[in-house]
């Protein structure tokens, strides 16, 4: 229940709306701290059914939430791979 998928992380980076089938955990915390993001239990058909519902409606009146671009940008391959990169020349010089 707390593993995280890296593909989570790519669907952060469309800064599109998401919709995870995952259990209450880091992955469910991402979702809501993203800003457009949806999620439902993967066992629960009547709360998947509910949250389909709920994007429907806000597709509909073209309403969805703005996504958060900074907490986006937390995650960008580059700038982790540059601060990775500054990390590794500090210990090696």
């Amino acid at each position: 229940k707390q593993i995280k998928s890296g593909k989570l992380y790519e669907y952060i980076g469309t800064k599109k709306p998401i919709l995870g089938l995952v259990h209450e955990s880091e992955a469910s915390l991402l979702l809501e701290k993203y800003g457009s993001g949806f999620w439902a239990p993967p066992t629960s058909e009547l709360k998947i059914r509910q949250i389909i519902l709920e994007i429907i409606n806000v597709w509909k009146r073209d309403n969805f939430s703005p996504v958060d671009e900074t907490f986006v940008n937390k995650f960008n391959r580059q700038k982790l791979a540059e601060h990775l990169s500054s990390i590794f020349n500090t210990i090696t010089t």
